[in-house]
C-alpha cells in the first residue's frame, strides 16, 4: 500500500490490560511459566493481525 492511501486509513484501536492475581508472590518460577502460558495465547490472539498494524508491550506495574 503507498503511502497516501496508509494515511487515509480509519484507526481503530484496543487497550488490554491483563492481571494475574498474587502474581508477584509466587515463585520466580511460577511467575517465568505464567509468563510462557500468557505469551504464548496473546501471540495466538494475534496471529491474524499483521506485525505492522500492532504495538504489544509487557510492562511491570511493580506496586506489590
Amino acid at each position: 500500500m503507498d503511502e497516501s492511501r496508509k494515511l487515509d486509513r480509519t484507526w481503530l484501536c484496543s487497550i488490554v490490560f491483563s492481571d494475574i492475581v498474587n502474581y508477584s508472590s509466587q515463585s520466580v518460577e511460577l511467575q517465568m511459566k505464567w509468563r510462557r502460558y500468557f505469551n504464548d495465547v496473546l501471540v495466538e490472539a494475534l496471529r491474524s493481525v499483521p506485525p505492522d498494524d500492532r504495538i504489544v508491550l509487557g510492562l511491570p506495574l511493580g506496586r506489590d
